[in-house]
C-alpha cells in the first residue's frame, strides 16, 4: 500500500487532477477500497471529496455511499468529522 500511496502522490505533485477518473472519481475507489490515507492525500491535493462518481446511464454515488456500502466505518467517521459530510 505505501508504495501506491507514494506513486500517487508523486503524480499528485507532479500536477495530475486529484479527481480525474473514467467512471469513478479516486476519491470515491479510496472510499471503496477503506483506503484513508489515499483519500487524507488526494483532500490535500484538492480533490473535490463532494464530487459524484457517475456510471453512464446509472445513477450517481457519493464518496461516502462507497465508504458505506463497503462498511469502512473508519473513513465514514473521517468524512463525517473530519469533512463534514454526512
Amino acid at each position: 500500500m505505501e508504495a501506491r500511496l507514494a506513486v500517487a502522490q508523486w503524480l499528485l505533485e507532479a500536477g495530475v487532477d486529484p479527481d480525474a477518473g473514467s467512471v469513478f472519481t479516486p476519491s470515491f475507489t479510496c472510499a471503496m477500497c477503506g483506503n484513508l490515507d489515499g483519500l487524507k492525500l488526494l483532500r490535500a491535493h484538492g480533490a473535490d471529496l463532494l464530487k459524484p462518481s457517475r456510471i453512464p446511464d446509472g445513477p450517481a454515488h457519493s464518496v461516502m455511499f462507497g465508504a458505506l456500502v463497503r462498511d469502512a466505518k473508519h473513513v465514514v467517521r473521517w468524512l463525517s468529522k473530519e469533512c463534514g459530510i454526512v
